[in-house]
C-alpha cells in the first residue's frame, strides 16, 4: 500500500515511501525515522505491533475515543456525550487545554450582539466577501461556507449558553471590512475552564500517549497507547484525533514549505505541536490539504536562553523596521498580523531589525515568553540578556549601530534620520505559530484517505488546519492565516464529535442533554 503525503504548494506531492499491506490484518504503526526519502520527503520506518485478525483484550472500551485534550478535543467530547455516546478522552500531558492555555482567547465571529452594540453590521456573506483578501482562501470551499454560516450559532451561542462571555476587540485583521475579533472574558485559560467544567474527569486519562490506530476489515477497532511505560489497547467504535499542529517537527516544516529558511525562524507553537496525530494518520494513508499553510508571527526576538524559541517584545510596533539593507520595508507594522511576518519572510534570509531610539527604548517588562500560561510565570529575559546574546545591539551613533548589527550604514542613516541617540537594534525573529493546513477531512470531519473516508476515523482542530484541511491560502511567504481561528477549532471539534457518535450504540452512561 503506497501512502503519499501531499506537501508544499498546491499541486505538488512528496512520496513518503511504501508501507506493505498485511491484508485484512490490523494496520498499526508507531514511531518514524527522518531519513530523506524519495523526492526529498520523509521515509517512515513502520514499527508494527503484533497484527491481530481479532482485536486484543482491551484495557478498556468506549463508544468514542478522543485523542487530545485541547479545545477541539474537549468540544468533540462534549458534543459526542450530548448525543448519548460513551466517550473517553486521552491527554498526553497532565492538564487539559492544549494551545488555548497560552492564548488570549481570540475568536472570530460574524454577526454578534457585541458587534451590533457598536453599530457594526456583519454576517456570513460579509465574512465570505472579505475572505480572499483576508487569507487568500476560497470562499466557496465547503468548510469555509460552513464556518461562515455556523461560527455564531455553533460556537458563540454554544459558549455563551454555557456561561461564557466576550468583548469585541478594536483590532482588525488584514483585509477585514469590519472588526470581528472577539476576546473571551477570562482569556484562553478561562475558556479552557469553561469547557473542562462540562467534562467528567473520570472519563479523562492523563499522561497517556496514543501510538497507533488499529483498523480491521470493518474499520476502527481501537488504539494502542503507552500508559506508565507499558503498551495497552483501548477498544473504540470511532476515534476523534485532535492532537494539534506539527510546527515542532522541523522535518515536516521543511518539507511542507521548502522556501522557508528554517535557520532564521523561531517557534511560538505549543510544546505539544509535534505532529504525532499527523504521523499516526499518514501511516493509514490519510490525505493532506495545503500543509504549507503555516501562520507565522513577527512580534518578537530570539530567546537568549533557549535556542529556537521566541520571546515576544510588546513594544516592537513602536520601532523602525529595517532590512539588512537599511530599508524601512514596513512603515506601519502590525505585529499580530500574519501579513507582517510575510513581509519579513520576503527579505533575503528573513533578516529584519527593529530600531529604537531614546524616546522609544523598550523596557524589560515588555518581554515575555509566549508559551507560558498568562500569570503563571514572569519573564526572565531582559534587554541586557539580548545584548549579551548579540541579538540586540546598542550604540551612540547610527553608523556604529549599523556596523554592530550588520546593517547597511547608508541605508540605515537615511531610514533612521530624525531618531535621537542612543540607539538600539533588535533582531526580529519570524516565529512559527499555527498550522492552517493539515489532514484532510470531509464535511462530517471524517478523515479522507485517497479521497474516501476512513471508517470510524475523524479529526479536528489544528491537526486539520483548524477546520477541513485548510480555510486559507497555502503559502506563508505571501501571508496566510487569520486571527481568531480558535472559533474554527471549536466548530470542527463539535462537528467531528457529533459525527463520531452517529451509528454507535448509546451507552447507559451517555449524556443526552
Amino acid at each position: 500500500m503506497l501512502f503519499a503525503l501531499l506537501l508544499g504548494c498546491a499541486g505538488s506531492s512528496t512520496d513518503l515511501g511504501a508501507v506493505e499491506d498485511t491484508g485484512p490484518a490490523a494496520q498499526v504503526a508507531s514511531g518514524h525515522d527522518t531519513a530523506a526519502g524519495k523526492g526529498g520527503g520523509l521515509s517512515f520506518s513502520v514499527e508494527r505491533l503484533e497484527p491481530y485478525l481479532e482485536a486484543p483484550e482491551p484495557l478498556t472500551e468506549t463508544d468514542v475515543l478522543v485523542i487530545g485534550g485541547g479545545p477541539a478535543g474537549m468540544a468533540a467530547m462534549i458534543e459526542a456525550r450530548a448525543q448519548g455516546a460513551a466517550v473517553l478522552l486521552l491527554e498526553r500531558s497532565s492538564r487539559l487545554g492544549g494551545a488555548a492555555i497560552y492564548s488570549s482567547g481570540a475568536t472570530l465571529f460574524s454577526g454578534t450582539p457585541e458587534q451590533a452594540a457598536e453599530g457594526i453590521t456583519d454576517s456570513p456573506s460579509v465574512l465570505l466577501s472579505d475572505w480572499p483578501t483576508m487569507t487568500g482562501g476560497d470562499p466557496d470551499a465547503t468548510w469555509m461556507l460552513r464556518y461562515a454560516e455556523d461560527n455564531v450559532p455553533e460556537v458563540y451561542t454554544w459558549l455563551t449558553d454555557m456561561g461564557g462571555s466576550f468583548h469585541l476587540s478594536a483590532e482588525q485583521s488584514n483585509g477585514e471590512s469590519v472588526p470581528r475579533i472577539h476576546l473571551f472574558n477570562g482569556e484562553g485559560l478561562g475558556m479552557v475552564g469553561l469547557l473542562a467544567g462540562q467534562i467528567p474527569m473520570d472519563d479523562v486519562m492523563f499522561s497517556v500517549e496514543a501510538q497507533s490506530l488499529v483498523l480491521d476489515a470493518e474499520g476502527l477497532s481501537g488504539v494502542w497507547v503507552t500508559l506508565e511505560g507499558a503498551q495497552a489497547f483501548i477498544a473504540a467504535q470511532s476515534v476523534v484525533v485532535a492532537t494539534g499542529g506539527f510546527l515542532r517537527d522541523p522535518e515536516l516544516v521543511s518539507i511542507a514549505n521548502p522556501a522557508l529558511n528554517t535557520d532564521a525562524l523561531v517557534s511560538s507553537a505549543a510544546p505539544h505541536a509535534t505532529g504525532s496525530g499527523h504521523h499516526m494518520l499518514d501511516v493509514l494513508g490519510a490525505d493532506w490539504l495545503r500543509p504549507g499553510a503555516m501562520g507565522l508571527y513577527a512580534h518578537g526576538v530570539p530567546d537568549p536562553h533557549e535556542a529556537g524559541e521566541e520571546v515576544v517584545l510588546t513594544s516592537l510596533e513602536e520601532a523602525l523596521w529595517v532590512s539588512a539593507a537599511g530599508e524601512n520595508f514596513l512603515p506601519e507594522p502590525h505585529t499580530n498580523s500574519y501579513a507582517t511576518a510575510a513581509a519579513v519572510l520576503a527579505l533575503p534570509e528573513h533578516r529584519a531589525f527593529g530600531i529604537f531610539d531614546a524616546g522609544s527604548w523598550p523596557q524589560d517588562g515588555q518581554l515575555f515568553d509566549p508559551i507560558v500560561p498568562p500569570g503563571e510565570a514572569p519573564s526572565l529575559v531582559t534587554i541586557d540578556h539580548l545584548l549579551d546574546a548579540e541579538t540586540a545591539h546598542e550604540a551612540a551613533s547610527l553608523a556604529e549601530l549599523a556596523y554592530a548589527a550588520g546593517i547597511d550604514a547608508s541605508g540605515l542613516l537615511e531610514a533612521a534620520d530624525g531618531l535621537a541617540a542612543p540607539y538600539l537594534a533588535v533582531q526580529i525573529a519570524p516565529a512559527l505559530a499555527k498550522n492552517f493546513g493539515g489532514i484532510a477531512v470531509d464535511a462530517s470531519g471524517q478523515v479522507l484517505a485517497g479521497g474516501a473516508p476512513l471508517p470510524g476515523v475523524f479529526a479536528a482542530g489544528e491537526l486539520t488546519g483548524m477546520a477541513g484541511g485548510s480555510l486559507v491560502g497555502d503559502n506563508p511567504l505571501t501571508g496566510c492565516g487569520f486571527t481568531g481561528s480558535l472559533s474554527a477549532v471549536l466548530l470542527s471539534g463539535r462537528i467531528a464529535g457529533r459525527s463520531a457518535s452517529e451509528g454507535v450504540p448509546k451507552a447507559a452512561g451517555g449524556d443526552s442533554g
